[in-house]
């Protein structure tokens, strides 16, 4: 019996899978800038500032960067520092970076910008500013200098008999002298993007700073600055106006040098670049708009890039107000480019003040932010100081593990044991979102776990969901206005392709699949049917398209759906669903993809009475070639492309080369060899 009552405990505690409702709060631990009683001997002083400006991760060593400012014995005085931790955050050990003092005033004073770290190298950014003290305690800094100063250290691990522990060996200050473009030039401290991490390296190791310069007219310049030889030698690229406004995050990721930008209002806008920044255009095909900026669905947000279980992934958290009364926390979604998952909310305790980080170190992914203390000074005053938190979000992490695993194994399953060797007879992306014969009550859940969609009128069988009734069909959504869109890109380009067979003879027009285009106050659609005369039947716009070709029961077809730049094409079985070679295309571009539908208009409406049963349902984020949809017809398994090459600094355009935006030569030639006939409205 007790051997019993065991294995029963075990097999409770042992709960393998998990669940998104399930949220712990994690392991926080604090820190802040003082030494032992180091914060009593301020008591004698007048404290302008106690910072801890921003964490970064150096070969699993947490570095931080911090400075007082302060009043003494008639001096200004101010110290720039760094804290290390080989624990996660739990024990600390600070060493000086650089340490000034003057009577009433300093001049040139490195205030640090931004901080990044390649290897075990910390390389901190900063600009020297004109400090000043009113002779009351009162300390201000002016506008900075013409150059910017770099401060190189290097992280040293030190061990003992029973403990070890790691400092940073910092250099002396190099001046980064004809860094600014021709009339640009610093701008005050608050104008630039501090301890936000706009700083990378990619990884060809380039070090990449993002920093907001001003021009003559003192308009705010935002600025790319960049090194391909750790700092000896430095290059410059103003940002187009409409990049970069506030609230910005770079990072790279495919190749290319990345840009969020969360002024817009709606949904956070990306751009991407192949040129370190001298040209952009938005990522509507990956990360653009798919996540809320709005301040009812979450503030400032956070990007990490990073390799998991072999994979690259992009973890990106949102500022959010805490479901319940404990605190502040986060919303922390998943992507690898092709799919998204919701990791859920993560509650933290003591509220946050200010920009927070997201870490991976020595297999734990980490958050640092900040809250605010206050202690007494020399005159009374209340000074405000940075206390520093580190939460391991060790449960979030389990999570991220589980939809890697889960990804990873359908995407050997979608792309067959064979991977492709030429860029011929192959899919160059995976599929953004894959619905087989996963049904939960009325719940059609996507293969890699994205999104589930509704699905009324539907059964599970073994070789797909079977539509009957009248009222039946799912409905698919692509534009939502408020919280995440992860199917955005559609409203630009997409590939969607159901597999079907049709059981039983109909009486009426039966639809397979349909695209509502939201324009204005009408709704346009495209929809694919079958006759009662077994043909294959297209409308758009209300408006009948003629076509050829039959729909034979109890067999297996394919229907394909693409658009690109407003322009849509059909194919069955392969094939362009064509007499006369001409387009489906629109008069106006497709503002709104509201959502596709399925086997029947689900809840919109009835559908004529009927059966269909769906196979798959597949959805590319971009408009697949005639020769794709080839490989991709009748199969079970979609061979990959070969990835793509790393991101490199590129000083010039070179002739004959792309220019950094996206080719649309294969569009094109897809259009010329797809097009069915034009319908205007």
């Amino acid at each position: 019996m007790r051997m019993q009552i065991l294995i029963l405990l075990l097999l409770v505690m042992c709960n393998i899978g998990w669940t998104r409702s399930i949220a712990k709060t994690p392991d926080v631990y604090e820190f802040d800038l003082f030494d032992g009683d180091e914060k009593g001997s301020f008591l004698l002083s007048v404290v302008d500032a106690v910072h801890i400006h921003s964490v970064v991760e150096a070969e699993g060593v947490l570095v931080a960067i911090g400075e007082f400012r302060y009043h003494l014995a008639g001096e200004v005085r101010l110290r720039t520092f760094s804290l290390s931790s080989i624990d996660g955050g739990r024990t600390w050990k600070k060493d000086n970076i650089i340490e000034g003092r003057k009577e009433m005033e300093y001049s040139s004073y490195p205030i640090p910008l931004e901080v990044v770290a390649k290897g075990s190298n910390v390389y901190v950014l900063a600009s020297g500013y004109d400090v000043q003290g009113d002779g009351l305690g009162k300390v201000t800094i002016s506008e900075c200098k013409d150059s910017l100063l770099l401060i190189s250290g290097k992280v040293v691990r030190s061990r003992g008999f029973f403990s070890q522990s790691a400092g940073v060996e910092w250099n002396k200050q190099v001046p980064l002298k004809g860094v600014f473009p021709t009339g640009l030039q610093a701008g005050p401290v608050n104008k630039f993007f501090r301890g936000r991490r706009d700083a990378i390296v990619t990884e060809g190791g380039l070090l990449v700073f993002l920093v907001c310069l001003k021009n003559e007219n003192s308009e705010d310049v935002p600025t790319i600055i960049y090194s391909v030889d750790d700092g000896i030698h430095w290059k410059s690229t103003p940002l187009e106006a409409h990049v970069c406004k506030e609230n910005c995050n770079i990072f790279e990721w495919g190749g290319r040098l990345m840009l969020s930008n969360g002024s817009y209002t709606g949904h956070l806008a990306v751009y991407e670049s192949i040129n370190m920044g001298r040209e952009w255009t938005e990522a509507k095909r990956t990360f653009s708009r798919v996540w809320a900026s709005g301040a009812a669905e979450g503030g400032s947000h956070n990007l990490l890039v990073v390799t998991i279980e072999g994979k690259r992934l992009l973890i990106f958290t949102q500022r959010a107000p805490s479901t319940d009364s404990y605190g502040d926390g986060l919303n922390i979604w998943l992507s690898d480019g092709e799919h998204f998952f919701d990791i859920g909310h993560v509650t933290l305790e003591g509220g946050i003040d200010g920009e927070g980080t997201l870490l991976y170190s020595n297999g734990k992914l980490l958050y640092f932010y900040k809250k605010t203390g206050t202690f007494h000074d020399e005159v009374s005053n209340a000074v405000p100081y940075d206390i520093g938190k580190v939460a391991h979000l060790d449960h979030e992490l389990e999570k991220i593990k589980a939809v890697v695993e889960k990804w990873r194994t359908e995407s050997v399953l979608r792309s067959g044991t064979r991977g492709a060797t030429d860029r011929v007879n192959c899919v160059d992306d995976a599929p953004a979102g894959l619905f087989l014969n996963d049904l939960d009550g009325d719940q059609w859940k996507d293969t890699y776990n994205s999104v589930s969609i509704k699905a009324v009128g539907a059964k599970k069988t073994l070789n797909g969901i079977l539509f009957s009734g009248p009222n039946r069909g799912a409905t698919w959504t692509v534009s939502n206005h408020t919280g995440a869109q992860l199917y955005n890109f559609a409203n630009y380009e997409f590939t969607l392709g159901v597999t079907v067979e049709v059981p039983d003879r109909v009486s009426e027009k039966i639809p397979v699949v349909g695209v509502v285009i939201s324009e204005g106050s009408v709704d346009e659609c495209l929809e694919v049917s079958y006759t009662s005369d077994d043909k294959w039947y297209v409308t758009f716009g209300g408006r009948h398209v003629p076509t050829f070709g039959s729909s034979i029961h109890n067999e297996t077809h394919q229907v394909t759906i693409t658009m690109y730049n407003g322009l849509f094409t059909v194919n069955i079985d392969g094939a362009a669903f064509s007499r006369t070679g001409s387009g489906i295309k629109t008069v106006r571009r497709v503002r709104d993809v509201m959502h596709f539908y399925i086997g029947g208009y689900g809840e919109k409406k009835a559908t004529p009475n009927g059966k269909l049963l769906v196979k798959s349902a597949v959805l590319f984020k971009r408009e697949l070639t005639l020769a794709e949809v080839q490989v991709m017809f009748m199969r079970t398994y979609w061979p990959r492309c070969p990835s793509k090459a790393p991101l490199v600094a590129v000083d010039e355009p070179q002739e004959g080369h792309s220019n950094g935006h996206i080719d649309n030569a294969t569009h094109v030639c897809v259009a010329l060899a797809a097009m069915i006939f034009v319908v205007t409205f």
